[in-house]
């Protein structure tokens, strides 16, 4: 029976967690969504212990992963390697180098659990070699000062927009849409990421082939410390910008409100989504055209959304209308609306948008 395609009910599920009874032992499938809190993976590694014991003892342990079944294993290690391969020639900072590290380890494991049944086992126990060689090696490369101080730009993660998705992941393979709940899925093969209004909300790496950045090694969008931007965490906001003035909290939707004066900056799930800058005292930078790549002097409607933004500046606001599916930038009395990352319309009242 197929557990990943729900074809048996899990054992235990909650948020964060589905684990299966398989005849090959003890599976657990996380399930990604916004960034987890400090403390969950020992509280999964606590439930998996647990569940492994009372199902058979520790001999189930080694199976007690996300990994899918053992026929899977080799097609999955060999989806973790290409991933690790194409992140390793384009790697530049530390935390490029050490998600590298993590993903030919993934590869690794994934290759010894390959049984000696399975008709590819030689070359799997010769590709567990290969890609500790690979580990070894970018291991080396996130510890070899000096290192890059240039933004990640190779990996994606919650709160990301669409353009920087389809920028880094490439063309999805379906694409399903749900206009009423803001809401699009992108499916690459097996995997899937969610995206609501234009931004990255979760996904699901099935297939091990999402070029996404694990949550202690999170891409930086920012080239310094000097400025915050969309997509940043309340951390980064708070380390550039100081105390707020004032903060507003709703627990229910998971959003915060920073204010500086008459300035404010607003949060969703801990990442910022909007902001507006009032009093010209938010040291925010958008879309900021990357070392060596020129700036086009104009944008048209065909234009993707970054290319916009690098056009025009950054925005002196960013609204977010959930009840329209809607975002809205401005550049003074200005704007350009933008539905699921795509302009949708304009209004060029300061005579300021560079339009062809």
């Amino acid at each position: 029976m197929n557990w990943r395609k729900g074809k048996i009910p899990p054992a235990f599920e909650n948020a964060e967690i589905s684990i299966y009874l398989t005849d090959e032992g003890l599976r657990i499938r996380r399930k990604q969504t916004w960034r987890r809190p400090v403390g969950v993976g020992l509280a999964l590694a606590g439930v998996a212990a647990a569940t492994a014991i009372a199902v058979g003892g520790l001999g189930f342990w080694r199976a007690a992963d996300s990994r899918s079944p053992a026929s899977e294993d080799f097609r999955l290690a060999v989806n973790k390697a290409m991933s690790a391969a194409q992140l390793t020639q384009a790697a530049r900072s530390r935390e490029e180098w050490e998600t590298v590290a993590v993903w030919w380890q993934d590869a690794v494991d994934l290759m010894d659990e390959v049984p000696t049944r399975h008709p590819q086992y030689a070359l799997a126990q010769a590709k567990v070699q290969e890609y500790q060689r690979n580990r070894n090696y970018a291991r080396r490369k996130a510890a070899d000062p000096p290192l890059a101080a240039e933004p990640t730009t190779q990996l994606w993660t919650l709160g990301a927009t669409r353009d920087t998705l389809l920028r880094i992941q490439g063309t999805p393979t379906r694409i399903v849409r749900y206009d009423s709940l803001c809401k699009e899925v992108f499916y690459y093969k097996s995997s899937k990421v969610d995206l609501r209004n234009g931004y990255i909300t979760g996904y699901d790496d099935l297939d091990n082939n999402l070029q996404v950045a694990d949550g202690e090694h999170p891409p930086k969008y920012q080239s310094s410390g000097d400025f915050w931007t969309l997509g940043s965490s309340r951390e980064e906001v708070l380390k550039v910008q100081g105390t707020p003035t004032q903060l507003v909290q709703d627990d229910a939707l998971r959003s915060e409100l920073l204010y500086y004066d008459s300035s404010l900056v607003e949060l969703q799930h801990g990442v910022v989504t909007s902001y507006r800058n009032f009093d010209q005292n938010l040291k925010v930078a958008v879309a900021a055209p990357a070392a060596g790549q020129p700036v086009p002097d104009f944008w048209t409607l065909d234009s993707p959304r970054e290319e916009i933004l690098r056009v025009q500046g950054t925005p002196t606001q960013v609204l977010q209308n959930d009840a329209l599916c809607q975002e809205t930038v401005y550049y003074n009395n200005s704007s350009i609306q933008f539905k699921n990352g795509a302009i949708v319309g304009y209004d060029n009242l300061s005579r300021n948008l560079k339009i062809r």
